[in-house]
């Protein structure tokens, strides 16, 4: 039955330990989680960055295929201008409804903020108010 609720914290000996013998007896993080029954997979390697010593973590390779790179560039262009239609609809919905505001007081309309599309065209249908009556 797993326990839960259970924290384990290392000390700074232990975590300086762990690092020393993965420098000095050439140990890969995996051996010494192994050798230290430490069960987080992030656990030493945050442990390396943190003292400095980045240089002992594995090195990763990418191998890509040829229009791999290509691909992900033109993605992330079309994510940007997406974003940037997303921004500029949003702008232009905020001015429309400023724009539908001021029409609304303008013609003694009187607007709640929970109206739907219903309600609003509803409302457009009958004649205004006017002001003083």
């Amino acid at each position: 039955m797993k326990e839960r609720g259970i924290s384990i914290r290392y000390s700074k000996a232990f975590k300086l330990k762990v690092i020393k013998d993965i420098e000095e007896k050439d140990l890969t993080v995996a051996e010494a989680r192994r050798i230290y029954d430490i069960k987080g997979c992030v656990t030493i390697p945050s442990w390396l960055r943190k003292y400095g010593k980045e240089y002992l973590l594995p090195k990763q390779i990418r191998v890509e295929m040829r229009g791999e790179k290509d691909r992900l560039k033109k993605l992330e262009e079309e994510k940007k201008a997406m974003e940037s239609a997303i921004a500029k609809l949003t702008l232009q919905n905020q001015v429309y409804e400023s724009m539908f505001e001021i029409y609304a007081e303008d013609n003694g309309y009187e607007l709640k903020k929970n109206y739907g599309i219903e309600e609003l065209k509803e409302l457009m249908k009958k004649p205004p108010k006017k002001a003083g009556k």
